[in-house]
């Protein structure tokens, strides 16, 4: 899929490549970030299913992500 020397954009499983340079190019601190917005993002148009509005990865202090899940 190589045109004039351009990397390529898409592999052969259908793979964004430009995406994965993308996240690659992020410190892990900024990646961390990246995926802490996009779950707030997806938060905040799902349906509240009875719960309030609360932000993805705010748990009970000591308790870990897994065992926050575990009671919602």
């Amino acid at each position: 899929m190589s045109r004039d020397g351009d990397k390529e954009r898409v592999d052969e499983q259908g793979v964004d490549l430009t995406l994965v340079r993308y996240t690659l190019s992020l410190t892990p601190t900024e990646r961390l970030k990246a995926l802490e917005n996009f779950m707030n993002a997806m938060a905040s148009v799902r349906p509240s299913c009875g719960r309030g509005a609360s932000q993805v990865g705010v748990t009970e202090p000591g308790a870990t992500r897994a065992q926050s899940l575990k009671h919602e």
